[in-house]
Formats: C-alpha cells, structure tokens, sequence
C-alpha cells in the first residue's frame, strides 16, 4: 500500500500523527504502534531498530523487547529509513535533469529587474552575498537600556541596524539545514538569495547531489484548486514530469518556495497545508522558504528559521562596484558620498533602498540636495510602489487606514517620540498612539474593543507590509531607520493643514535649536515648507538671545569687526560663520579641529567663490590652517617617537602661508619665514639632545605663541581666548546654532538668502566702538621677549 503523506499512513492506522512523526524521526514511540507501521510500510523492525548493534542492549532485553506485550516505550536507535524507502538513485538522474531544467530555471532565476531599472541584469553580476542571523532579532528579551547600548553611535545619532549580532553566510545556513525558513524586512533580499541559491544549484557550485526547483507560492495559491505544490511542480517541469518525480522520490531536489507572505490571506491556510504535506511526502530532499519577518504567525516543526542581515559597509562597497560597472570612478565616488552623509549612509543597510539610491547616483553622480525628496521616494517605494511592481495586493489589517492616514499617523508617532527622546518604543505605547489617532483624527466609528484588536493589527501591517516600524525585541519596536523618524517628524511640524497655527509648532522647533539632534529635523522642515521665511526669522532671533545670554561681547564684537572687513552685504552671514569657525574651530571641538570650508559654512557658494579671486580671505584659510596643526596633540612629541615627517603637514602649511603671504603682506611673510628656520631647528633635534635637554614641550609651547602673535598682529587672527567651561559651552551652543542657519539658508530661496544675510550683517548687542580685550600672554613661556612687539587689540 502506498500513502501519500504521513497523515494518510495515520489515519490508516487510526494512530496519532505525532506518533508517525516521531518514528520518521527516529524518537521513541509504543512498541505496537512500532510494529503496526513497520509491518504496513513492509520494513524489517530489527534493522530499522538497529537492535542488534546497540551495545548497551543485553540479549535479555533484545527478547523483552519482541515479546513483551505491554505498550512500553520501544527503543529505536539511529534511524535510517531512506535506504528502506528509497530507491536506489539512477547514476545519471541529477545530470540529465539539469541539462533539461536549466533554460527553465535560467528564465526564472538568471535575471534580475527592480525599481527603474531600464532593463533585466544577470543576477550573478549584481549579487552580493547574503549573511543571516541565527537568532530571530525581534524573539530577543532585551530591555530598551539593552538596546540603546547595542546602537553605534555616527555623529551623535544612533545607527539602527541588526550587525551587532552574530553574523554568517547564508549559503552556510542552507548547506546546514534541510529544512530552513529565511525571514528578513521588506526589500531584505530574500527572492534574490532564493533565485541565486537555484542558479548556483543548476550549475553543480552549490548542493551539486540535487536539482532545484523554483516555487512562486503566490502562484501556487492562484493556480487552482485544491492546492497542491506535486501538481504545481508537474505543470512547471510537464516536459520532464517522470525525471522531476524520480528526483523528488528520491531526494534529491531543492524545493525553494517563494514569498509565502504574498499569499494571499484567505489562501494561507491551504498553503501552508500543502507545504506540509509535501515536505512529508518527500522529506528527503531540501527545503528553502522565504517571508518576511512580521508576517509569520504559524510554525513549521521541523524548519529551522535564520533572518537575513542588514547590509554592512563591506556588502555595500561589493553592491555598489557590481552597480557602476561602466565607470571605474562612480564606486569610489557613491561610496565616498554615501559615507560621508550618515542619514542616507543608513538607509543603504537596506538591499532595496541601497538600489534605489545606485539608481539616483547613476543619473546625477550626488544625492538630492533635499534630503526630504530622497525620503519621500524611499518611503512612496516601501508604502506603495514595491508591492504594486510585483501585482502584490495584501489584504491586512493596514487597509483599514489609507496612505495618507499611515503617514499622518506615523508623523504623529516619530514627533511625540522625538519630543520624549525616544528612539525605541514599547509595543503598548504604538498601539494607544494608534488608537488615539483612529477615534480622534480619522474618527472610527468602532467599538473600542475592537479597536484595541485593530491597533495591534495596524501596527504589525506596518512592520509586515512596509517595513517602517521594526520589532527590535519583544514587545519593543523602532523606526526602521532613525532618518524616517527625524523625517515623519519634520513632516508633523510643517503639516500644511496647521496653516495659521503653524507658527506654534515651528517656535516649539526652534526652542530645540541648541540641541544637535534636533539639527537634521531643522533641514528637513525647511525642505518641507513652501515658505520658510518665518523659520528663518525665528532661528534668527533665536541666535540672538544666544548671544545675549552668553554675554561675550569683547568675542562678539571681534568676530563683527572681522567679518565687517572681509564681507559683502550678500556674503556678511556665511562669512561670520566662516570666520567663527576659523577663530574657534579648534577650540571649541578639539577632536576634529577646524572643519575649514565645510559645506554648512559655505551654504551657497559664496565662500568658495570668493576664495577663488580674494587672495586675503584664501590666507587667512591657510594661516588658520597652520595654527590648527600647529596646536595639534600629535605634534606633543616624546623622546624616541618623533621623526621629521611627522610634522610633513605643518612644513607644508608653512610654506604654503609663506608664499601667499609674499604678494600680499612682505612683513607677514618675514615672520613666517623666521617660523620656518625656528620649527625646522625644533624638528631636527636628535633624541639624544631631547633626553638632555628635556623641554621639548616649552620650546614647542614658545613656538605657538610666537606664531599667535604674528596672525595676531598681521591678520586679527589666533587669539587666545580666555573662555571658562559655561562660556565655552554657550559659546559651542552660538556657533553650532550659526552653522544650522547657515545650513538652512542653502536650502531656502535666494531672496530669502539674501534678506536673512543682510539683517544677519550686525548683532544688536555688539557696541562696534566697543575695544576688543585678548587675553594673551605678553612673555613667552619660557621668559622671553616675544617674536614681534605685542599691540593693542583696539588698534584693530
């Protein structure tokens, strides 16, 4: 008698399948029942048993065992049924089929075509390698303090993304489980690993004993009914149906099935039926399937479940040099531009935003200049386009609200989040935002039981469908990028319905502006604004009660003076900024030192245009320069460990202020050629004199207060300033509050730019009679007489 499935051979035997399922698997289970299904199968016991070679079973127990008549627990050692049930495999099945199978499959699997590309590309010229987790990210028991410690932390804002658990190749994985469930987000990768896993099994490179077979099981579900994957399977390969079958019988195939998250829901109960009855009916060969990670709410027994991998950088730098494959420069430039901008840096840790952007790069060689445009097509592409490419229609519980009720409601989320400082939100609190917002706003006429059950269900469509909330631990979810929470964020501020109350809102924005991690939801809300004139002005007058608050008048008024000679009405705000940034750069971020010519000072081109054809703003770039290398710790230098070319930047930042200064001011640059031959004498000292001599440090101290005193007395430049930690810290709050305006200004119109930089030209506190006092030195540490005479600073 033949059984299709385990569960006909017990309904045959009026048994329970979990008894047929333990034999199969070779666990222990009632001597009759043993006996009943080896004698029906036609099997001989004691061979299956392998009684005989067990050693620690005395013939004493051998004949209890075949006699005794009671319903014990019959032992049943190292079970090997295949070479009972089996076949014996035909010496060139694998070989035939897949000569026969591999146009098929190539048609399937060899190609690959997403988004806008303009045509298909071979898969394995694109495909990077999948790495998987073994332990399901979202099934840890983590608090949030657990969580915000397992967060890298860019620029002060944390990188969200699973690598910091225990990573291995996926192909790995497949080779070690015959039965295995992939699980990933949205856009994860999971189709693409499938076709690959097919192209390299047709080949004989991967799983070389066995032949694959590709199942969309979306079109299982529609083909027809009942379900059934052995019809399906014989419809797909009608050509070569009797070699397929003998695969299949005798385990040699690999099933991979496709996207059971795309089933549709009334569906999924007959499918996952069929799958397991199939994988029962030939539970020798392999098993691959694929869905996303929210979306699985049932359990194969014998499967084992990985999750697939946010991209690290090293998969991003394989992805991108398989990409740009008609100019060798494009990888090198994507990834430098990616790196060096952390929010669209994180989005690339996904496969299909990391596409999207390749495809934006390609067309332009840099990203928008409106990070909210490049937003709001990532998030157009995980809500609605990604699905729709694919003919997806999911009927889940997301449907209860429309697409423009998702976003309002995920901005509603991201700001009351952002407001607390919360990167990782309890389960409970999504689900009471979510029904607030659906009694109130959307105004659901529902019981409020079933409010409750429809809450958890939005929630869960949002993280199953479009991947934008993610469970990062039980019960504990987050954004799936940070950037989307600073960018639905931004998206409740500007809201357009706020239309007369928007001012409300932006001046609650603007009381942020000395904390850095509100900065990036600042340049998104200006993207967001058809008129940003009013956040301009409040930023503004903002920065000026900074400056009163901090009462640095004789700074203030130094910096007025400076900026005064060296601007234009046009340019008077990025160059205050700029000259802020030269003068206190290193002072007040000691780490990094002066930026010089960073984009956020040079917001819309006017520095750099400026620096092209005025020789005097270009030297004092290069003098600031000079002195932050100058005070830089690595030039602290101990006996043994110095050696010339360590201070090959300073010798080339010397020369390069000398020569600039020879055109423009001879007796700057008679001072700095004294500079030269005095630090080439500090920098030739043998370590044998450092060890005698044992004042390195002072000597290298009176150098930097000599070059002080020439920047201060040719330039107005390189005073020391006497800040104690609060002035320091107010001080930090002005400039980086001026750097964010700035920043704001190149996003906005340019009569905009020009009306903020004109009222920027003065601060109302500066008195610009008022003399500037320096607090320097007026001997050098060692006692002697300066360099140059020192002057007064009111002379300037």
């Amino acid at each position: 008698m033949v059984f299709a499935t385990k569960i006909d051979l017990a309904a045959e035997l009026e048994i329970s399948r979990a008894t047929v399922q333990n034999f199969f698997a070779g666990k222990a289970i009632g001597r009759e029942n043993f006996h009943k299904i080896c004698h029906t199968l036609k099997l001989p016991w004691h061979e299956i048993a392998d009684l005989n070679d067990d050693p620690e079973l005395a013939p004493e127990d051998f004949e209890r065992a075949i006699n005794d008549d009671c319903d014990s627990a019959f032992y049943s050692h190292d079970i090997n049924l295949d070479r009972f049930l089996l076949p014996p495999v035909q010496p060139n099945l694998i070989q035939e089929l897949r000569q026969q199978i591999r146009v098929n499959i190539q048609q399937q699997c060899g190609s690959l075509r997403v988004l806008d590309m303009s045509q298909p590309r071979q898969l394995d010229h694109l495909y990077t390698e999948v790495k998987v987790l073994e332990k399901i990210s979202s099934r840890r028991r983590l608090s949030v303090s657990d969580l915000l410690r397992e967060c890298v932390k860019i620029d002060d804002r944390p990188y969200l993304k699973n690598t910091a658990l225990e990573r291995s190749p996926g192909l790995s994985a497949v080779e070690q489980h015959s039965k295995l469930i992939i699980l990933g987000k949205p856009g994860a990768g999971k189709t693409t690993f499938l076709k690959h896993l097919a192209m390299q099994c047709i080949t004989g490179t991967f799983l070389s004993d066995r032949v694959p077979i590709f199942i969309s099981l979306k079109d299982v579900a529609e083909d027809a009914y009942p379900v059934s994957l052995l019809t399906h399977i014989t419809q797909q390969f009608a050509a070569t149906t009797q070699l397929v079958s003998e695969a299949l019988t005798q385990g040699k195939a690999l099933i991979l099935l496709d996207g059971l998250d795309e089933v549709k829901e009334h569906d999924r109960p007959l499918v996952l039926q069929a799958i397991r009855q199939f994988s029962a009916q030939f539970h020798a060969n392999h098993f691959v399937i694929t869905c996303r990670i929210a979306a699985q709410d049932y359990v194969f027994e014998q499967f084992t479940e990985v999750e697939i991998a946010d991209f690290d950088d090293s998969q991003i730098a394989n992805f991108a040099q398989k990409w740009f494959t008609n100019d060798a420069t494009l990888p090198i430039e994507f990834l430098h531009t990616l790196f060096a901008n952390p929010p669209i840096h994180e989005l690339a840790t996904s496969p299909i935003l990391l596409t999207l952007l390749c495809l934006i790069f390609e067309d332009s060689r840099t990203f928008p200049v409106h990070r909210s445009t490049l937003y709001q097509e990532a998030l157009q592409l995980l809500m609605k386009t990604w699905d729709a490419s694919r003919h997806l229609d999911r009927a889940s519980a997301g449907k209860m609200l429309s697409l423009h009720h998702k976003e309002e409601l995920l901005s509603r989320i991201a700001l009351l989040r952002f407001e607390q400082g919360d990167y990782f939100f309890r389960q409970q609190e999504l689900e009471q935002s979510i029904w607030d917002y659906r009694r109130t706003v959307a105004q659901t006429a529902i019981a409020s039981d079933d409010l409750d059950l429809d809450s958890e269900a939005i929630l869960k469509s949002f993280e199953a469908d479009q991947g934008l909330l993610v469970e990062q631990a039980r019960g504990i979810y987050s954004f799936s990028h940070y950037t989307f929470q600073e960018y639905f964020a931004a998206r409740a501020i500007a809201h357009p319905a706020l239309g007369s109350a928007l001012e409300m809102p932006l001046q609650k924005l603007v009381n942020q502006i000395i904390d850095p991690r509100w900065h990036p939801v600042f340049l998104i809300t200006i993207d967001l604004l058809p008129d940003p004139d009013c956040l301009l002005q409040l930023m503004k007058q903002k920065i000026d009660h900074l400056a009163q608050d901090a009462n640095l008048s004789p700074f203030l008024t130094w910096l007025t003076q400076k900026t005064a000679a060296m601007s234009t009405p046009n340019n008077a705000a990025a160059m205050r900024a700029f000259y802020l940034e030269l003068e206190l750069g290193h002072l007040l971020d000691p780490v990094q030192g002066s930026c010089l010519l960073s984009h956020s000072l040079d917001a819309d081109g006017s520095i750099a245009a400026v620096l092209k054809t005025n020789g005097d703003l270009a030297l004092d770039v290069r003098l600031a320069r000079l002195l932050t290398l100058a005070i830089a710790p690595h030039f602290e230098r101990e006996p043994g460990s110095f050696t010339l070319s360590r201070s090959q930047s300073l010798v080339q930042a010397l020369t390069t202020a000398f020569e600039s200064a020879q055109s423009l001011d001879p007796d700057l640059a008679a001072d700095l050629h004294i500079l030269q031959s005095q630090w080439s004498d500090l920098a030739q000292m043998s370590d044998e004199e450092i060890r005698f001599q044992a004042d390195w440090k002072t000597a290298r101290s009176t150098w930097v207060a000599q070059l002080r005193l020439v920047l201060d007395r040719h330039r107005n430049l390189g005073h020391v300033w006497s800040f104690n930690l609060h002035e320091k810290r107010l001080l930090k709050q002005y400039y980086c509050a001026n750097q964010l305006l700035l920043e704001c200004l190149g996003k906005s119109g340019s009569a905009t730019q020009r009306l903020m930089q004109k009222s920027l030209l003065s601060l109302p506190i500066v008195e610009l009679n008022t003399p500037v006092t320096v607090a320097r030195s007026m001997t050098l540490p060692d006692g002697s007489v300066p360099l140059v005479p020192s002057i007064k600073s009111d002379t300037k």
